[in-house]
C-alpha cells in the first residue's frame, strides 16, 4: 500500500520520535560511527552515507520513518519507522502495519529507549491508527536482535524462509530468512487496553520497559516470564502441606539469622556482562528445549530466572527479575514440601536399601571444521589426506568468558532432543550464517576432555551461504587458517590438539586427564 502516514511527534520519558528530516543528519551521522559491532544484518550506513541513506528513506515506498531523539541531550541517536500499511479486504481503513528500519547508536542500546520507541509507536498503531496487528521482523541469524524482541516481551511466531530482502553488507540482491514476531489486538480488534493514547494531553507514563516487562493490558503481549509465573500462582496456598505461609515463615527466619551473622551488606550487583547474557539465551534454549519434549524441571525454570537476573544491569528490571527469581524459588519449596516421603529424592533400590546417587551424565558439545582449499576447491580429504593448502575457519571469541581473544571452532552444547549431527548444522547457521546438509558432514574425531565433557567433531567441504561473523556479539572476527600451521598460543587448546588428531588420523584422544589426576593427588 503506497501510503505516507501524517504521524505527530510522539515523546516519552526517554525518546522522542520526530519525522524523519535531513536536518537530523550531523547528529546521525555521528552516530553510525560509533561501535558498530551490532549492525552485521541491518541497514546502517556509513557516516558520509547519511545524506543518501536519508533521502532514500524519505521516498521510500510505505514508510513513515522517524528518527530516535534522545532526551538527555536532544541528538537524533538512530531511526525506525512505521512501515507496510495494510488494509482490510475491499475496505480503506488499516488492518496491520509493522515497525521496522530500526537502528540506534551503541550509547543508546540498553539505555530503554529501544523499548520505550516501540511502545509509542505500538500506542500510536493500536489506539489512533485502529490496527489490529503490529508486525516486527529481524534477519533470522540476527539472534542479538531476536533475544531484544523476546526480553521486551514480543511473542515469536515463527521463521519464513526466503521472506525478505538481506541488509547484510556482501549480500545485495539475496533473499534471508526472517524471524516474524508481532502483537495483535484481542480477538482480532482494536485494543483501547494495551497502551495510554498517545495524543497531547497525555498523563505521565511508566517507562516502557517496565510496562512491556510487565505485561499490561492484552495477555498475548505478557512478557513470557511474566505468564509463566502468573500460571504458577494458585497452588499450595491454602494452609496444607507446601503452603505459601510456612514457606515465607522460613524465608524469613532465614532472613534474620542471615542479619545477625552478615548484618547489612552493600554490594555492587555484579551484573550484565555480555558473558551472562550469552548465557542467559543458552540457558532459556535449553529450558525451551525441554518443555517442548516434555522434561521440564525446577532447575530449568529457576536456572533460566537466575540467568535473566544475571544479564540485567538496569535498576528496576534487576529487581524484578530477583523478584521472579525468589516466586519461583518459593514455587520449588512448596513443591518439594507437599513431596510424599516416596518421591524422587528417597527412592529404595530393589534390594530395599536407598537409591544409589544419580547416575553421571557428561556434557556433550558439537564443533565443525569448514574446510577450503584455497587452490583447489574439488579437494574432499578429511583424515590426513587434506590437499596442501587447505584451511578451516576459526573465529576469536569476545565477551563469552572462556577463551576470550583466542581463536576457537564454531561450537556449542548439544541442546535436549537434539541428534548431534542437528546441533552442527544450528551451530553454523547461528556462529556463521551458513547451512549445511546433515549428509555432508563427516565424522572427524571424538575427544574426553576432564572431567565431564565430550566433544564431537565434525568436517566439511560443503554448505550453502557464505560464512560471516553472524554473532558479533561473541565473536570479533573470522579467518582462514592453514590446517598445519594454526595459531598456536592464540588458540583455545583442545580444538587445535582435535585438528592435528584429525590431520594425524587419529579417531579418539583424551584432553586434560592428567592434569586433572594431579589435581585430585594434591587436594587435602
Amino acid at each position: 500500500m503506497s501510503v505516507r502516514l501524517d504521524v505527530p511527534v510522539l515523546a516519552g520519558d526517554l525518546v522522542r520520535l520526530e519525522p524523519l528530516a535531513m536536518r537530523h543528519a550531523p547528529d546521525l551521522a555521528e552516530a553510525v560511527e560509533e561501535d558498530r559491532s551490532s549492525y552485521g544484518f541491518t541497514l546502517v550506513p556509513r557516516g558520509d552515507e547519511i545524506a543518501e541513506y536519508l533521502a532514500a528513506q524519505l521516498v521510500r515506498d510505505g514508510l513513515t520513518p522517524f528518527a530516535q531523539v534522545r532526551l538527555t541531550d536532544g541528538k537524533a541517536v538512530g531511526c525506525t519507522g512505521l512501515w507496510d500499511p495494510r488494509t482490510w479486504p475491499g475496505r480503506p481503513d488499516l488492518r496491520a502495519i509493522e515497525i521496522g528500519f530500526t537502528w540506534l547508536a551503541a550509547s543508546a542500546q540498553g539505555t530503554g529507549i529501544n523499548a520505550e520507541a516501540k511502545l509509542l509507536l505500538l500506542s500510536y498503531a493500536f489506539d489512533v491508527l485502529g490496527v489490529a496487528r503490529v508486525d516486527l521482523k529481524t534477519d533470522a541469524r540476527n539472534h542479538r536482535c531476536r533475544r531484544v524482541l523476546e526480553r521486551l516481551g514480543i511473542p515469536f511466531e515463527g521463521v519464513l524462509r526466503a521472506w525478505s530482502m538481506s541488509w547484510a553488507r556482501g549480500e545485495e540482491g539475496k533473499v534471508r530468512d526472517s524471524a516474524m514476531f508481532a502483537v495483535v489486538a484481542p480477538n482480532g480488534l482494536p485494543s483501547n487496553r494495551y497502551c495510554e493514547p498517545v495524543s497531547p494531553p497525555r498523563a505521565p507514563v511508566r517507562r516502557a520497559s517496565e510496562k512491556l516487562r510487565l505485561g499490561e493490558g492484552d495477555p498475548d503481549v505478557a512478557h513470557p516470564a511474566h505468564a509463566k509465573l502468573v500460571t504458577m500462582t494458585h497452588d499450595g496456598d491454602a494452609g496444607v502441606s507446601g503452603s505459601l505461609a510456612r514457606v515465607l515463615a522460613d524465608v524469613a527466619a532465614e532472613r534474620v539469622a542471615q542479619d545477625a551473622r552478615w548484618g547489612m551488606q552493600i554490594l555492587p550487583d555484579g551484573t550484565g556482562d555480555e558473558g551472562t547474557v550469552a548465557e542467559s539465551d543458552r540457558v532459556r534454549r535449553e529450558t525451551e528445549a525441554a518443555a517442548a519434549g516434555g522434561a521440564l524441571t525446577w532447575r530449568h525454570i529457576l536456572a533460566e530466572e537466575v540467568m535473566e537476573a544475571f544479564a540485567e544491569t538496569d535498576p528496576e528490571r534487576l529487581r524484578a527479575e530477583l523478584i521472579q527469581v525468589a516466586a519461583v524459588a518459593v514455587k520449588w519449596t512448596q513443591a518439594l514440601d507437599r513431596r510424599p516421603p516416596s518421591g524422587p529424592s528417597s527412592v529404595e533400590s530393589d534390594s530395599g536399601g536407598a537409591a544409589p546417587r544419580e547416575r553421571f551424565r557428561a556434557i556433550v558439545d558439537v564443533h565443525v571444521l569448514l574446510l577450503r582449499d584455497m587452490h583447489d576447491e574439488s579437494g574432499d580429504g578429511i583424515h590426513g589426506e587434506t590437499h596442501p593448502g587447505t584451511h578451516v575457519l576459526l573465529g576469536r571469541r569476545k565477551g563469552t568468558g572462556f577463551g576470550d581473544g583466542l581463536w576457537h571452532l564454531p561450537s556449542g552444547h548439544l541442546e535436549a532432543g537434539e541428534s548431534v549431527t542437528e546441533a552442527a548444522v544450528r551451530e553454523a547457521r547461528e556462529e556463521l550464517g551458513v547451512v549445511i546438509d546433515p549428509a555432508d558432514l563427516a565424522f572427524a574425531h571424538v575427544m574426553h576432555r576432564a572431567p565431564e565433557r565430550v566433544g564431537l567433531f565434525f568436517a566439511t567441504r560443503k554448505w550453502t551461504g557464505e560464512p560471516c561473523n553472524a554473532e558479533p556479539d561473541k565473536c570479533s572476527e573470522l579467518a582462514w587458517w592453514p590446517v598445519d600451521d594454526l595459531p598456536r598460543g592464540e588458540m583455545v587448546d583442545y580444538p587445535a590438539a582435535a585438528i592435528a588428531n584429525v590431520l594425524d588420523g587419529v579417531p579418539f584422544a583424551l584432553h586434560e586427564w592428567q592434569i586433572a589426576a594431579d589435581l585430585l593427588d594434591k587436594a587435602p
